[in-house]
This record gives structure tokens, sequence and C-alpha cells, in this order.
């Protein structure tokens, strides 16, 4: 019953014209994505690939700290920006 409510309100979404933002990184969006999404990354492939790497070598910890340090601060602002700019 849950996965056909789900399949419900994405209908309802796509059907609204409801904009559908897809976060993860451009490799992952090409792979395949919801019809109709726009892909506004928060981290790029190669920053997704070294939070992979940090994972493997190091461990959640460490590759949790470095995701955050990929998505926070100053970067984050010019992503923003960024994004403001494109759509």
């Amino acid at each position: 019953m849950q996965d056909r409510q789900k399949a419900q309100d994405y209908r309802a979404l796509l059907l609204a014209d409801t904009p559908l933002i897809d976060v993860r990184a451009p490799i992952e969006f090409e792979q395949g994505a919801m019809p109709g999404a726009i892909n506004l990354p928060l981290m790029m492939d190669d920053e997704r690939a070294a939070v992979g790497t940090c994972y493997k070598r190091q461990g959640a910890d460490a590759a949790l700290a470095l995701g955050h340090r990929l998505v926070c601060g100053d970067i984050r602002q010019q992503r923003l920006e960024a994004w403001k700019a494109a759509y």
C-alpha cells in the first residue's frame, strides 16, 4: 500500500508540473533520473569520487567530514549563487 501511495504522489507532482530537483552528482543523474528533473548537484563528480575513496581508505567518519567540508562555507555560497544564475 505504501509503495502505491508513493507512486500516486509522484504522479500528482508530475501532472502538476512541479519542479523536481535532483541533488545527486552529475554522473549519477546521467545514469538515470525522474522525467523532467533538473540536476543541481551538491557535489561534483570528482568530489563524490573523493568522498568514496576517503570512505574506503579512512572510514565513514572521515568521509562524512570530507563531504561536509565540500558542501559548506564558501563553497556552499558559491554553489547557491551558481544555481540562482542558472535557474
